[in-house]
């Protein structure tokens, strides 16, 4: 992947497909104190009218408790929370993860 996509993201391979990973973070986040808003399978979405991609999810989770102060401090801050992790399958069949950085920093969502 060019590196320039990376700038800002944090980046790792999970040795599990796509769905076991998200499961395993699902449950980290949760034992962590963090809901889980939503999870985006896009790979079904676009299955759905007629386009293949290779397995494509992404988690939605955030801590209301420290996000809200936040965003009450700084009300654009609202257009990145919650936070985001994308979880996808390449060419190759390597399972990557991304995240913002910043988010792997301040453990604050």
């Amino acid at each position: 992947m060019d590196n320039s996509l990376l700038a800002g993201l944090f980046h790792w391979y999970s040795p599990y497909d796509v769905a076991q990973t998200a499961r395993q973070l699902e449950d980290a986040l949760k034992v962590q104190g963090f809901t889980i808003f939503t999870h985006f399978d896009h790979s079904r979405a676009a299955q759905e009218v007629g386009y293949q991609m290779l397995p494509t999810e992404v988690l939605v989770f955030g801590n209301p408790k420290g996000g809200t102060p936040l965003m009450l401090a700084a009300p654009t801050l609202a257009i990145d929370l919650p936070s985001k992790i994308l979880i996808r399958q390449d060419k190759n069949l390597t399972v990557e993860v991304f995240f913002n950085r910043r988010i792997s920093r301040s453990g604050t969502t």
